[in-house]
């Protein structure tokens, strides 16, 4: 896998296409392969048999741990026991400079919440030309690997719970998060196997993560993909969004003129269960004005679960949060974070 064949890489349908790569010349970094690489790209790895299995990563350009540990598990040059199909996603959002710092290309969406109408339809949208590759690959699972923060565990985001779902989550983590909430993302597409995101610590040590290169290697040499190890499963978790005229910042204090001001280590929240009283930042006047609660019932109220007593955001009862990100436009975009309180 060398740049000179990236060079003669084919372009079709939005995607440039590298055909039986030399895998024992894979890269050591990140750094070289998007750098090298002439846009968003799929590396064809022939396998012993005909049927397929899919990789993802990248869809979002400054999370490059899942990249990192695929390479890790290509330079290997283990024969696969299917085909192959690396799909590396956001490699424009990824090379603006500083590298691997920006999830998409200023002025563009969030790549993760496009996979829905209208965009999932417009040609020449790179959500559309994904759906479109994936569905003809007619792939036996779909693994999209993410970034989250430092010293997680590894864990799971699928949108149905069947034994084909949890047994590919297995390989990868102990805990997987059922959401059937429709937001565009990858795991909505309706795909002929079962597509898992799996969200894995941010870190440059990729042997750091046994968990993930034991996952990965299971999708190269397994025959089967049975249920590894049980799994935690928690179900249905709540989303909570900011309005979008809502400014957002992060800090040890609340800062004046910005709406909500989340606490500057918010990230260390994840998956720790907070109890009542416990504060998450800071709110305006407006208080709990600017948020509200996606999840079981379009009629809750985020009275229910936090309160902004004195300008202080804080839980109202035991809640566990998950999907936290300290970046702004992310969050804004998207929810500031899933939680569970049951």
């Amino acid at each position: 896998m060398t740049p000179t064949q990236w060079k003669q890489a084919v372009k079709e349908d939005g995607f440039y296409h590298i055909y039986n790569p030399d895998c024992g010349q894979t890269p050591s970094s990140c750094k070289e392969i998007v750098q090298a690489l002439p846009g968003p790209t799929v590396f064809h790895i022939k396998g012993r048999s005909s049927a397929c299995r899919v990789i993802v990563t990248l869809l979002h350009g400054d999370e490059p741990s899942g990249l990192r540990a695929v390479l890790e598990v290509l330079r290997r040059n283990t024969l696969p026991i299917t085909d192959i199909k690396l799909v590396v996603v956001s490699v424009d959002a990824a090379t603006l400079p500083p590298l691997f710092t920006h999830p998409f290309e200023p002025g563009k969406r969030d790549l993760n919440r496009c996979f829905r109408e209208p965009f999932l339809y417009q040609e020449n949208h790179t959500a559309h030309d994904l759906y479109q590759l994936l569905n003809s690959l007619d792939a036996q699972c779909v693994v999209n690997l993410h970034d989250t923060a430092p010293d997680i565990p590894n864990f799971a985001l699928t949108l149905d719970t069947t034994p084909a779902h949890l047994a590919l989550s297995s390989y990868f983590c102990d805990t997987v998060l059922h959401s059937p909430i429709l937001i565009g993302a990858l795991t909505d597409l309706p795909l002929a196997g079962p597509v898992v995101s799996v969200y894995t610590p941010k870190t440059l040590d990729v042997h750091s993560n046994k968990k993930l290169i034991q996952g990965l290697l299971a999708l190269w040499q397994d025959e089967t993909l049975a249920e590894h190890t049980p799994v935690r499963i928690i179900s249905q978790p709540r989303r909570l969004e900011l309005r979008r005229s809502a400014a957002l910042t992060y800090s040890d204090k609340p800062v004046f003129g910005v709406n909500c001001t989340l606490r500057s280590d918010i990230e260390a929240c994840s998956f720790v269960t907070l109890q009542a009283g416990d504060m998450l930042g800071w709110v305006d006047h407006n208080q709990l004005d600017h948020f509200r609660i996606i999840g079981r019932s379009c009629r809750e109220k985020v009275s229910r679960f936090f309160s902004a007593n004195n300008n202080c955001l804080t839980v109202n009862q035991p809640t566990t949060l998950f999907l936290l990100s300290k970046n702004p436009e992310l969050a804004k975009s998207d929810c500031l974070f899933y939680f569970s309180s049951d």
